[in-house]
């Protein structure tokens, strides 16, 4: 993984867990953008992943966006409605 040497990852997932199981990319691994180009199922439930390059990882954030006003007060109208008690 290194020096990008591998063209395509097939990631078999079993629908089993047992213990606390083996990194994938462990520490000192760089990060590299895949994208996924196939999945399948098998008849046991196996899940099958093809990863293939996608050039350079994009790096993004987890943050919320600041909730508006507008959308807020809906949902606390919307919220206080369904939970009315009478019907």
């Amino acid at each position: 993984m290194r020096h990008d040497l591998v063209g395509e990852y097939r990631l078999w997932i079993y629908p089993v867990v047992l213990g606390s199981g083996k990194r994938l990319f462990g520490a000192g691994s760089l990060p590299a953008a895949r994208r996924l180009a196939d999945i399948k199922t098998t008849s046991t439930g196996v899940v099958v992943h093809v990863y293939q390059p996608a050039g350079k990882p994009a790096y993004g954030s987890f943050t919320l966006e600041e909730p508006h006003r507008e959308r807020d007060q809906r949902a606390r109208q919307a919220a206080a409605r369904g939970s009315g008690g009478s019907r």
